[in-house]
């Protein structure tokens, strides 16, 4: 379906999700009713990190922007780098939150996207971003 009929049908987004995850709940219902109710324009979903080595990309602010940054690009400091818990309990990563491929986009964020993102002949203007796997 198009952007625009998926708009004026008042349809869900679609989901976005890593095939190669067999974990994944496709279209987790308590993830898009959060994010829907909250009026995201996107949501990405996070698990903790295992161990500070897992690989597996994070999420970061790079530049005060939210990124992914991939395990190959964080430093062995950076990896093993700790911030005091929430809670008071102890210590957790700083950079913990793993990134798993399940990301909800609203339609109106999607339209917007892809209206700025694409050339005047439809090809991609976004930069490109290479992840070197270890």
């Amino acid at each position: 379906l198009s952007l625009s009929l998926s708009l004026s049908l008042s349809l869900a987004p679609p989901p976005q999700f890593g095939v190669d995850n067999v974990l994944c709940h496709v279209a987790d219902p308590t993830f898009v009713g959060f994010c829907s109710l909250r009026g995201a324009d996107c949501g990405v979903k996070t698990i903790a990190k295992a161990d500070p080595h897992e690989k597996v990309g994070v999420l970061a602010s790079v530049g005060g922007k939210p990124h992914v940054v991939e395990y190959s690009e964080i430093s062995t400091e950076m990896a093993e780098a700790t911030r005091e818990a929430l809670s008071g309990s102890g210590t957790r990563l700083l950079y913990g939150a793993a990134h798993i491929c399940v990301n909800w986009f609203s339609l109106p964020f999607l339209r917007a996207f892809a209206a700025g993102a694409l050339g005047e002949e439809g090809s991609a203007s976004l930069p490109l971003h290479v992840a070197r796997k270890k």
